[in-house]
């Protein structure tokens, strides 16, 4: 929801070669604004850019079923581009029901409370990390369609947009990992997210 905040209210400016992917397979069955593919359509708009779809969800039902869908190649070459991309921007969201990813039907609160057991305090890209930012295991976690956390490592600069007090954990933990070069949220959420790392400000 935040990354579609920042497409709706983001601005032409002139830049040459612009192309925009997704690195995620689309959130639920149920129509929504805050797909990957819709924030890159805005994107690829408003910037008059190229941009391409990924028409596949973000978690599929068997790892045979990913297989398939991995090997079209209308799939295959849309999360190419997403793994050479020389800039990702991501949302960083929070282990709750209130999560966007609940919300929208992809992981259901059962699930959600499930990964929070073992520790997770934040999803990326739809796979989870917990507050020291290392990746956690679950489930669902080879039936994801989209970048893995090792290639969104291999991003030159990672983006990630994120605020709220509901996120302060999901924020440090996604900061102690290193998973973002770049950090926007706002004064309030910053100043509780290093009050929890135990820095003064």
């Amino acid at each position: 929801k935040t990354v579609h905040s920042l497409c709706e209210r983001i601005e032409y400016f002139p830049r040459q070669n612009l192309i925009f992917v997704p690195a995620i397979g689309g959130w639920g069955h149920e129509g929504t604004d805050y797909h990957a593919n819709s924030n890159v359509k805005i994107l690829g708009e408003k910037l008059k850019g190229k941009y391409y779809i990924l028409n596949a969800p973000s978690i599929v039902a068997s790892t045979e079923a990913k297989e398939v869908l991995m090997s079209e190649p209308d799939i295959s070459s849309v999360l190419s581009f997403a793994r050479n991309s020389t800039k990702a921007l991501i949302g960083i969201g929070q282990i709750s029901s209130d999560a966007t990813m609940v919300k929208t039907g992809i992981y259901s609160d059962s699930e959600i409370e499930a990964v929070k057991r073992a520790g997770a305090v934040a999803s990326i890209c739809t796979w989870f990390i917990d507050i020291n930012g290392n990746p956690v295991d679950f489930p669902a976690k080879p039936r994801l369609v989209g970048l893995t956390d090792k290639e969104l490592r291999k991003i030159p600069m990672v983006i990630g947009i994120a605020s709220g007090l509901d996120k302060v954990e999901a924020i440090l933990g996604t900061l102690r990992g290193r998973w973002v070069d770049v950090l926007v949220t706002d004064i309030k959420t910053s100043k509780a997210v290093l009050d929890m790392q135990g820095v003064e400000v």
